[in-house]
């Protein structure tokens, strides 16, 4: 892998998705007059992050810094030479959650901590997998 360039792509402090990480870093590449060959999204049956690369583009995430561990990505260079598409050889861990509580209105004589609550259930040791099944549905 000789003869490249590599550029770094700074993102700045803040709460991001994955869609709002390829934004940014759809941006800056375009910024430095470069065509976008890099593209990170999510495959959310697996919960692991896609990074698709074109015309010979390389991404190293080896670098300290490097969001790899966000997006679930080994401290590797990755490349097209095998495949322009490569999933994450683990889960997308963005959303750090250790517990999920469920408060709901129906219930009465529930305590939380000693005080008067409408507690349903506390999950602790969430999983991000969870946190989707979790998502309430509205009947109206």
């Amino acid at each position: 892998m000789g003869g490249e360039i590599w550029y770094h792509i700074l993102i700045p402090q803040g709460s991001y998705d994955i869609e709002d990480i390829n934004r940014v870093i759809q941006q800056k590449i375009t910024q430095n007059r470069h065509a976008a060959n890099v593209t990170i999204s999510a495959n959310t049956n697996t919960l692991k992050a896609v990074l698709i690369l074109e015309n010979n583009y390389h991404v190293n995430f080896r670098s300290d810094h490097s969001i790899c561990s966000l997006l679930g990505f080994n401290h590797a260079v990755y490349t097209n030479y095998t495949s322009d598409y490569q999933e994450s050889e683990n889960p997308v861990n963005i959303l750090s959650v250790n517990s999920v509580l469920v408060n709901i209105d129906i219930i009465s004589g529930s305590y939380l901590n000693g005080l008067r609550n409408v507690e349903f259930y506390l999950y602790s040791t969430v999983s991000t997998a969870l946190i989707y099944l979790l998502k309430p549905e509205s009947n109206k």
